[in-house]
């Protein structure tokens, strides 16, 4: 383009109109109507159609869309798809009514290099969309409209809260310490400064020293990190609003919680009422339920658990309900575990969850009526938390206790403190000075263009969420992952156990090849130009059984052998377990054949590598799956074909006729269910050959059969659904 003295990036355009505009002011022209009406604007090329003499491109800006025409002649070669044009034509209406404008000329602004998308607009995967967002904005105008209704949320958050006397402020991203909540920080190092600084995971002490100075009611919106797992309702970085209001309690967070919410929806959306990804609609008008988190607990459960309990009785509770615990933990610490674990999914409609237990609200104000709760709630909406907030404890000495109890009990547990103790420290001398009462209120703005935008995930409503880097993302495609999920997956222990992921060592490959082999010469021990006696066993113990003597089970061991390596690859206990009883099995019918020197000696060996490995073997059984006999049966037939093939290449000068690849594929598929041979065989082969292709064919049918009915015996579609799902949620799917 250059060389014919085109610049395929010019540095102006002067428009008159947009888009959008033209639309307005021509609403309705009659079909092959001109107005005479000279328009400039610009667009990106959408979709261009060619009909030789004539062509049609639509253009997009702003989410309005436009024709463009051009029959000039001569032919004006049209635009490609992608590129930004500058337009300059007549309004006009097509022959089938479309508003259009007929192109007198048009100038190239920016060239697109990369292939546009479908020009249907289906919209491309999560992944692409998530890391190339500005080609999803151009090729999806949804995606587009729930970033303006995000806009639109916040901005009616921000003014109702200034229509309420409420000042916005800014507080550190880094400090020394972080607080305000319980997650584990980012940390980072500042050069000049020579130490270590953290991104905050909540503005909230900042906030309170504020209220402490005077600035009686603040608010803030922006980011948090929290350096914890992702899933389809946690990204690492995400926006909260946080307020605070002296003189208040949670009541009145309580109503600003609502209306804020209110507002939000009706800024982006003109109505109250919502639609969740699952096709429910719910109605955000006020009033709101309101119930404590033990009546929750009781209403879906059954069960009583209050925060003044006795702690066996609450953990006896969590034990027949099939939740985990640990022994340190309070009664309220179990009560929120029962609620988060089959409560919170559970609560549609907007609902106000009061009444948190004291144990796990260490910022928080005792409740006047019921020491043992606090004055906190929770909004939850679509089963999924949208804010917090409290009546600040503001009693230092209280403060004081409350920050002492946590880190005990963390301590006792095992488990991370919320904020550091030189932090508790700042934030405890800051309230020496006086805090008057104040409400306090946090909203995950995320979550809630989530409900605002019928999105599924959080990355649909950030522009750039989180995601692994492209290097790492290219190394995870070319190269099998070596980390196994452990604990808490669907397993016989106990939910809510710590999350662990094991890195499968070399040693775990190196079996899973050993057992390969080692199975492959189990098979062909059976050949009897292949097999080697070491011990001459036959006459003290013969007559054998028939299926000892031909060695037919050595096929039957070799291929299961070859078939669990597989498994042994993916680091499976119970692909271990297994094939150390196929190896000792092995061994003691290599000894009572004689001892053939190759398949004993490797039995043997393998038999003690094995428990020298067996701590590098975790993963858990794969579930049922019917996907599993779709892609087992090709591995069996091909390891029974490579069997039948090598066994007839080493008897080759004792078959008649002569051996050829069709007769041989034929032999080994008649062999598999006893049908006659097309070959004739001599000596021990002749028994021994057509016996174990008719144990593999039994083995084949056995595996086959386990495969089809183990999803109908270990659980239905539906529960392996809701296992995955709880699955995708506590460990993230990216």
């Amino acid at each position: 383009m250059r060389c014919a003295g085109i610049d395929p990036y010019p540095a102006r355009f002067d428009s008159t109109i947009s888009i959008a505009q033209v639309r307005t002011r021509y609403p309705k022209l009659p079909a092959s109507a001109a107005t005479n009406d000279s328009v400039r604007f610009t667009g990106r090329v959408a979709l261009v159609r060619d009909h030789g003499g004539i062509w049609f491109a639509t253009l997009e800006s702003g989410g309005a869309t436009l024709q463009i025409l051009s029959e000039a002649s001569p032919r004006q070669e049209p635009p490609h798809r992608g590129d930004l044009i500058g337009v300059s034509g007549e309004v006009v209406s097509s022959a089938s009514g479309e508003l259009s404008v007929r192109v007198q000329g048009f100038e190239l602004l920016s060239t697109s290099l990369v292939s546009p998308g479908d020009k249907r607009g289906r919209p491309r995967p999560m992944e692409h969309r998530s890391r190339h967002r500005e080609a999803d904005l151009m090729e999806n105008l949804h995606s587009r409209s729930v970033f303006t209704r995000r806009s639109q949320a916040i901005s009616g958050i921000r003014v109702a809260l200034e229509a309420r006397g409420f000042l916005e402020v800014e507080t550190p991203v880094f400090a020394a310490d972080a607080g305000g909540a319980t997650a584990r920080p980012f940390v980072t190092r500042h050069n000049a400064l020579g130490q270590d600084l953290m991104m905050r995971i909540a503005p909230e002490l900042f906030l309170k020293r504020l209220v402490i100075g005077g600035m009686d009611r603040v608010f803030e919106l922006g980011r948090v990190f929290r350096n914890e797992g992702m899933s389809s309702k946690h990204n690492p970085e995400f926006t909260m609003l946080e307020v605070y209001q002296a003189y208040a309690d949670y009541t009145d967070m309580m109503e600003l919680a609502q209306h804020l919410v209110v507002e939000a929806a009706l800024a982006a959306l003109g109505s109250t009422v919502v639609q969740l990804p699952v096709g429910t609609q719910i109605d955000l008008a006020l009033p709101w339920r309101q119930a404590s988190m033990s009546e929750l607990v009781f209403e879906h459960t059954g069960e009583e658990i209050e925060a003044k309990m006795d702690p066996t009785e609450a953990q006896a509770a969590l034990g027949r309900l099939g939740i985990g615990y640990n022994q340190a933990w309070g009664a309220g610490k179990c009560l929120v575990a029962v609620f988060d674990d089959r409560v919170e999914a559970k609560l549609i409609a907007p609902t106000i969850v009061t009444h948190h237990p004291v144990e796990t609200s260490p910022l928080a104000r005792r409740c006047r009526s019921d020491p043992w709760v606090t004055e906190r709630f929770e909004l939850i909406v679509g089963g999924m938390e949208l804010a917090n907030a409290y009546s600040e404890l503001n009693d230092p000495v209280e403060q004081r206790e409350r920050f002492a109890h946590e880190r005990s009990s963390a301590d006792t547990a095992g488990e991370p403190t919320g904020v550091s103790s030189s932090l508790d420290q700042s934030y405890v001398e800051a309230l020496d000075r006086g805090l008057p009462p104040t409400g306090g209120l946090g909203i995950g703005i995320d979550r809630l263009v989530m409900l605002l935008t019928k999105s599924s995930s959080i990355r649909d409503v950030i522009l750039f969420p989180t995601m692994r880097s492209t290097q790492a993302a290219q190394q995870g495609t070319s190269r099998r992952s070596s980390l196994v999920p452990t604990a808490p997956l669907p397993t016989s222990a106990l939910a809510g156990a710590q999350v662990a992921a094991v890195r499968l060592s070399g040693l775990v490959r190196v079996v899973a090849l050993l057992t390969t082999i080692v199975g492959v010469l189990t098979m062909l021990s059976a050949v009897p130009a292949i097999s080697a006696r070491t011990l001459l066993l036959d006459e003290l113990i013969s007559p054998l059984p028939l299926v000892l003597d031909n060695a037919v089970l050595s096929v039957g061991i070799g291929s299961c052998m070859v078939l669990l390596s597989g498994q042994l690859l993916r680091g499976k206990r119970r692909a271990w377990s297994l094939a150390l009883v196929l190896f000792v099995l092995s061994a003691g019918f290599s000894l009572a054949r004689g001892g053939e020197a190759v398949a004993l000696t490797a039995s043997l060996t393998m038999i003690v590598i094995l428990l020298l490995t067996r701590n590098e073997f975790t993963g858990l059984a794969d579930p049922p799956s019917l996907i599993r006999v779709a892609r087992s049966i090709p591995r069996f037939l091909l390891l029974v074909y490579v069997y039948g093939l090598i066994a007839l290449w080493a008897q080759q000068g004792t078959l008649s006729p002569a051996i050829n690849l069709g007769d041989s594929l034929w032999a080994v598929t008649v062999g598999l269910v006893g049908g006659e041979q097309p070959y004739e065989y001599s000596g021990r082969f002749a028994k021994l050959f057509p016996a174990s292709l008719e144990v593999l064919g039994a083995v084949g049918l056995l595996l086959l059969l386990w495969l089809l009915l183990r999803p109908a015996v270990r659980g239905r579609v539906g529960e392996g659904r809701e296992r995955a799902a709880s699955m995708v949620e506590q460990f993230g799917w990216d």
